[in-house]
């Protein structure tokens, strides 16, 4: 199901005319798609910069070393038992 929240905002006038200007130049439907399409954009950009930091992390732990075929099995073991 899909539910809603509904938020109250108050903006300073030159933020809320450049939100009307958008709409009124028919680029949004509304303030309130104007705004829903802020939101995606900005949790878009937290994502790629979290997948960002964690390729950093990655890059900054040094070489990588090549597992064993015991470590794969292992590994195979552990997965196929999870899903059991």
């Amino acid at each position: 199901m899909d539910t809603s929240t509904t938020v109250s905002i108050e903006l300073p006038e030159p933020l809320g005319g450049y939100v009307r200007e958008r709409v009124t130049r028919g680029e949004y439907a509304s303030a309130e798609d104007y705004l829903r399409e802020l939101v995606r954009r900005d949790r878009e950009l937290h994502a790629a910069r979290h997948i960002r930091e964690l390729v950093d992390d990655g890059l900054a732990s040094g070489v990588a070393t090549p597992l064993s075929e015991v470590e794969i099995e292992g590994i195979r073991q552990r997965i196929a038992s999870s899903h059991r």
